[in-house]
């Protein structure tokens, strides 16, 4: 137990969630996008994003169960926020279907309060099947409505895998 515990302490281990999902008599697994040891990371504008699949970010500069890490302002230790909580994943069948009507969607709930603000970040990945995309990687669709933020991901792993 001890050699687990330091092993983690030096690798910063993460706990993954389940990473399938059945829907409409067909399997996805969403698991081959998960990354261990770095996140994937895109600018829109002068805004910064992190995030992961099946697992928390591996940047901790907004915490250790942040599912998509926002920040904005480097030089504040304010300056970022958690958009949801990796805990909170949660399937749906698809908001964007793609070919054959095929996808997921996760929601996450639980993200970073704004101050003032009564209602914590919530955000979504809208995982759309393109055989062609290979991987694919996140792009930011807008925050709508205001705390919720919106994310599409074309990806040959977001279609099935086979009946359920």
């Amino acid at each position: 137990m001890f050699r687990v515990a330091l092993l983690c302490a030096l690798l910063a281990c993460v706990s993954a969630y389940n990473c399938t999902y059945q829907w409409n008599g067909l399997n996805y697994d969403a698991s081959p996008l998960q990354d261990s040891a770095v996140d994937y990371h895109f600018r829109v504008q002068s805004t910064d994003f992190w995030m992961n699949v099946c697992q928390p970010v591996v940047t901790k500069v907004c915490g250790s169960t942040c599912a998509c890490c926002q920040q904005w302002n480097p030089n504040s230790p304010t300056g970022h926020a958690s958009l949801g909580n990796a805990t909170t994943a949660s399937f749906q069948p698809p908001s964007v279907p793609g070919q054959n009507g095929q996808g997921f969607t996760i929601q996450f709930t639980g993200g970073d309060k704004p101050p003032g603000q009564t209602n914590p970040r919530t955000m979504e990945i809208d995982f759309i099947c393109d055989q062609n995309a290979g991987m694919g990687t996140p792009d930011y669709a807008g925050e709508q409505p205001a705390l919720h933020y919106n994310f599409q991901w074309r990806s040959k792993y977001a279609c099935a895998i086979g009946p359920a």
